[in-house]
């Protein structure tokens, strides 16, 4: 049986269907669609005869293709980076081993004897469930184009230009992949444009969606743009390809040497901004395009979007509101005076493991403020920040509230529970909703224009 061997973990990830991609200097000595057993070994085999009679068998696997290491492969590879010079060999049909047992691990492809009937064959990797895994995201190259033309016409009925910036109907596909390698040249653009990398995501030979990676920022692009903008193709959606694409990007803008990148998108686009929060995008502000569209604006560090390491924490936001001599009034409160640099508040807190938000707001404004009976009218917002001082992502989760009952002007209540801030005496009063945004302290104002934007289409639909 052929063999090759592959060093403790990289040979496992294979057998689990992580490792797509096996890079390698050399081609290999096996026809595509042949059988190859992977044996992990735990040493790497330096010299020409070094071998090591440890391996272990871990898969079976076909090669599907051998072609150029691009950058694009790395995540598909497991690799720590990219270096020209090297292929790749896409992987296929991995069956993993699950009899353990040893066998000589060596340096190349080689042969050794082997009775199958002592290899206890698991699951084939089911690739239906793996689908992202299987995305790779690359350039365009010169066997591309009737993908490329597919993917173009998925878009017909759609605004073309979010398949492709560059190709027009009539374009040949040597002065596509020329102006597409163009656009990454500074000095080949015009000046209004910035140095760009187009990047199409494949599955099983066909484009599904696009990744433009812009190296640097212009102006336009500091407000909505940013550095990488992506679009899914209409019958490839809700499979995870989004996700994958934006992983496998930020691969790439870490060989540009971009430790943070700025990524935008509409506030309403909800699937977009999970995304970019599931990378540990901090939103920083909102604002409004030339088209009068709020635009989300989001920081994404690299590094810690690849290896995550910075703690995440959901928290609730209760804005509490209340009708009085003709305006709206919003819940908040101060500190003693000992605290009064941690400015005005509304009630907040974390969400413990395994709790409902809405029971989780209930509990923490009865606990900080001593009240119950209130009414959970709607979520006005969600939205993600690193609060780098705590070196902790929060993710907002913002509520608005009204009480059953009518509450006082002012009151002072200790707070219960088993938080930071027990014990701690919060001054609650009320102050008009019109002038709450620019009151409030870290960033508790973020959701107020949210809250008078729900509570207009709330008068204008006439709802309760």
């Amino acid at each position: 049986m052929k063999v090759i061997s592959i060093v403790s973990p990289n040979g496992t990830k294979i057998a689990q269907g992580l490792k797509t991609i096996e890079v390698r200097s050399w081609l290999p000595t096996i026809a595509l669609g042949e059988d190859l057993l992977i044996v992990e070994n735990n040493k790497f085999l330096r010299s020409e005869n070094e071998t090591d009679s440890k391996g272990v068998p871990v898969a079976i696997v076909k090669i599907k293709a051998i072609r150029e290491f691009l950058e694009a492969d790395v995540v598909a590879a497991c690799a720590s980076h990219w270096e020209a010079g090297y292929y790749s060999w896409e992987l296929e049909d991995i069956r993993p081993v699950k009899s353990k047992f040893f066998v000589l691990a060596a340096r190349g492809i080689y042969e050794i004897k082997l009775d199958e009937a002592q290899l206890t064959i698991g699951k084939k990797i089911d690739s239906s469930k793996l689908q992202s895994s299987k995305l790779l995201l690359r350039e365009l190259g010169p066997n591309d184009e009737s993908a490329f033309l597919s993917w173009y016409e998925m878009w017909k009925n759609d605004d073309p230009e979010w398949a492709t910036f560059i190709w027009k109907p009539g374009m040949s596909h040597d002065e596509h992949l020329q102006k597409l390698q163009d656009q990454k040249d500074s000095s080949k653009i015009a000046s209004h444009f910035v140095p760009s990398t187009m990047m199409y995501a494949f599955v099983d030979n066909e484009i599904v969606g696009r990744i433009n990676i812009r190296h640097n920022l212009n102006e336009n692009l500091q407000k909505r743009g940013g550095h990488v903008g992506y679009a899914v193709g209409t019958s490839h959606r809700r499979k995870g390809y989004a996700k994958e694409m934006f992983k496998q990007a930020l691969t790439y803008c870490k060989t540009l040497g971009l430790r943070k990148i700025l990524v935008t998108c509409g506030d309403s686009n909800e699937g977009s901004w999970k995304v970019i929060e599931a990378f540990g995008g901090s939103l920083e502000n909102r604002v409004f395009d030339t088209k009068e569209e709020l635009i989300r604006r989001y920081w994404v560090d690299v590094e810690d979007a690849l290896n995550p390491k910075i703690e995440r924490k959901d928290k609730v936001i209760g804005y509490v509101i209340r009708k009085k001599n003709n305006q709206t009034e919003l819940l908040v409160f101060d500190h003693d005076k000992d605290y009064s640099e941690a400015g005005i508040q509304v009630p907040a807190g974390t969400v413990d493991k395994n709790e409902n938000f809405e029971v989780a707001l209930l509990r923490e404004i009865y606990e900080e403020a001593g009240i119950a009976g209130l009414i959970v009218k709607n979520k006005i917002d969600q939205y993600s920040f690193c609060r780098e001082i705590q070196f902790c992502h929060n993710r907002r989760h913002v509520y608005c509230l009204t009480s059953k009952n009518e509450l006082p002007d002012r009151w002072t209540h200790q707070v219960t529970g088993d938080g930071v801030d027990k014990n701690f005496t919060f001054h609650y009063y009320w102050v008009d909703l019109e002038t709450a945004k620019t009151k409030l302290a870290g960033r508790l104002g973020d959701s107020i224009d949210h809250l008078k934007r729900y509570l207009q289409q709330v008068k204008d639909k006439g709802w309760n």
